[in-house]
């Protein structure tokens, strides 16, 4: 009977290693999820601007995209933001099946990866994020006429133990790398804020340590390559 519990005990022991490692891979991988960040208000509001586009600029991806505003006029052509707040790469690309654009946008800005790099009790997978990140390129490609694709803005000395230091620097030359092969033009408007480290921001640069205090300078150097 002893060894009866014994190995009913050992056999529970080995399940619940099983699962806690579940939970743990799964906390490593992005599910792509969103419904929680775009509402289905959102989601309908961003198609009806779609159906009455012309030869827009459309801003997509995460937050650093969405906290941009409306800056229209950008290249004298309306602005739509289809931003969204806390997605990443894999979810941005989910997104998209229910963004529907009638017609292809005349500039696309996309800024990906920050919260694909949140510090989780696994390591990021920088191929999961490139397999990803090529995915989301690709099919933005066919929604504009030209995209352009930022690096990864650095984050505030004070938010940095949020976030995988070493894969903000790797998910910025993964972008490089896919546009390089892809024809998408690739930039970091983010340099003059950049530290002595350059997944750091310089002080007084962000807002909360995630966010920037002034978009407008980086937005106007992404103009170069999407206006020309």
């Amino acid at each position: 009977m002893r060894r009866r519990w014994a190995a009913i005990a050992v056999a529970l022991a080995v399940l619940a290693a099983a699962g806690l490692w579940l939970v743990f891979w799964l906390e490593g991988v992005d599910r792509g999820r969103y419904a929680h960040l775009a509402t289905p208000e959102r989601i309908a509001g961003l198609n009806r601007a779609f159906a009455e586009m012309g030869d827009d600029v459309v801003l997509f991806g995460d937050s650093h995209s969405e906290f941009i505003g409306d800056p229209s006029p950008l290249c004298g052509r309306s602005v739509i933001n289809a931003g969204v707040g806390g997605v990443s790469a894999r979810g941005y690309l989910n997104l998209l099946v229910e963004l529907r654009m009638p017609r292809r946008a005349k500039a696309g800005l996309l800024s990906i990866g920050v919260n694909s790099a949140r510090k989780k009790l696994l390591p990021r997978s920088r191929s999961d994020f490139r397999d990803n990140a090529s995915d989301l390129i690709a099919a933005l490609q066919q929604r504009t006429q030209r995209l352009v694709v930022t690096a990864l803005p650095p984050v505030g000395a004070e938010a940095a133990r949020l976030y995988d230091l070493d894969a903000l620097k790797a998910y910025s030359e993964e972008l490089d790398g896919i546009c390089r092969t892809a024809g998408c033009r690739f930039l970091d408007p983010f340099a003059d804020i950049r530290s002595e480290n350059p997944v750091i921001a310089r002080p007084g640069s962000t807002r909360d340590g995630v966010h920037l205090v002034d978009y407008r300078a980086p937005l106007a150097k992404s103009a170069t390559l999407l206006c020309d």
